[in-house]
């Protein structure tokens, strides 16, 4: 693994900033299950690594009748899975949660990063298609669903 730097912004558009003034040479990281093993055999190479588990939006689960679910995208999918609105009224994924890897990657894994990594094997993109998630994506130009 080579030298990188590491930064851990309290603010989404700190985050967006960094992101966005590194371009490729910056990776985001919330849980690093398959971030950190990539790294480690140099499959992926960054020179900047931003924290997202600092950001209150990302670590925020929430859920009220008006709204619905809200999952921030650095939620660990235990933390989903164990959640009790997700395991009344969102039982597949609560299943899918708790289905992925060991107790120690449930701990770890995020939902963002089981969705954006877009690997074949992501658990939990099919229940959120079934469920019509819909997902909040930030970046420069804004906010846009």
């Amino acid at each position: 693994m080579r030298d990188f730097e590491y930064r851990a912004p309290q603010t989404l558009e700190e985050a967006v900033g960094l992101l966005a003034g590194n371009g490729r040479e910056a990776l985001p990281l919330a849980g690093g299950t398959d971030l950190i093993p990539q790294m480690d055999e140099g499959r992926k190479r960054p020179r900047l690594l931003i924290d997202l588990k600092k950001i209150p939006e990302l670590t925020r689960l929430t859920f009220d009748e008006r709204r619905g679910l809200r999952i921030g995208a650095a939620v660990p999918c235990s933390q989903v899975s164990e959640f009790p609105p997700v395991r009344e009224r969102y039982p597949m994924l609560a299943s899918a949660c708790s289905l992925i890897g060991s107790v120690q990657i449930q701990n770890r894994a995020s939902m963002g990063g089981n969705l954006c990594n877009a690997a074949p094997s992501a658990d939990l993109a099919p229940p959120l298609i079934c469920l019509r998630a819909e997902a909040v994506i930030v970046g420069p130009n804004g906010r846009r669903p």
